[in-house]
């Protein structure tokens, strides 16, 4: 079966859903991979609490957290995907570093890489120093990816915009369950 492997730093309130409704579905394989060290399982660093919908507790997906140094390595993070054989890994924006690092070796060795964004232009600040290092530095990490999976139109077309470049489109927004 296809696999999907999905690299972000923490589990959110936005997220976690959306997940289990992909791995119940069952189309293909879904593996989350969180980067960063979440102290407290169950607590959504976003909002400082546990969020209060009973089935975002419940986790329906493959979740590897990285608590080991080796892990949390270029190296050791590469292989670990790379062992999953997946058809595509989504990796959730460039920071932390880590999230950068893995794209070109990842597609080294024939995976294709996507990146998902929620940047948007009018929230986003290409003014002063700061402005000039993101104006030269980002169209060269954009570029970078095989597919972008914006969470709707402004960030599309923030990546657009910015990288001066075109690639595949596949909205991932983010979904929250009203009910």
């Amino acid at each position: 079966m296809k696999r999907l492997v999905i690299v972000q730093d923490v589990p959110t309130q936005f997220d976690m859903p959306l997940y289990n409704e992909i791995a119940r579905d069952g189309a293909f394989r879904l593996t989350v991979i969180y980067t960063q060290l979440c102290r407290t399982r169950g607590i959504d660093p976003e909002i400082g609490r546990a969020p209060q919908w009973d089935h975002v507790t419940e986790e329906a997906y493959e979740r590897i957290d990285l608590a080991s140094t080796k892990s949390r390595t270029t190296t050791g993070l590469v292989q670990r995907i790379a062992a999953l054989e997946p058809m595509l890994v989504v990796v959730s924006g460039y920071f932390p570093s880590l999230h950068r690092k893995i794209v070109k070796p990842l597609q080294k060795l024939g995976f294709k890489v996507g990146l998902r964004s929620d940047n948007t232009l009018p929230h986003s600040n290409f003014s002063g120093v700061k402005g000039l290092v993101k104006r030269l530095v980002l169209p060269h990490w954009l570029r970078r990816y095989d597919s972008w999976h914006p969470v709707g139109n402004l960030a599309s077309e923030y990546l657009a915009s910015v990288s001066g470049a075109k690639r595949p489109v596949y909205m991932f927004p983010y979904n929250v369950d009203n009910d």
